[in-house]
């Protein structure tokens, strides 16, 4: 799932990337960029900010934000 997927999920439950960040305690400007860093990519991040951002993501859309190692985007 990409950045553009990710706002768009937020907007149909009516938050910016910025409210949700505000309404998780995140700070707004790094989960823009965690957004943008991460979304679709594969790998760990090393960031214990970056995982709980991506985490609470996961949690709040009910999605898998980052791919698996193998895994192939669906496009």
């Amino acid at each position: 799932m990409d950045n553009n997927q990710i706002r768009a999920r937020l907007l149909k439950k009516g938050l910016t990337v910025a409210a949700w960040a505000r309404r998780r305690g995140h700070d707004e400007e790094l989960a823009r960029r965690v957004i943008y860093r991460w979304a679709g990519r594969t790998g760990t991040p090393r960031g214990v900010l970056t995982c709980r951002i991506l985490d609470d993501l996961s949690c709040d859309l009910k999605i898998q934000i980052q791919l698996a190692k193998n895994e192939v985007a669906a496009i």
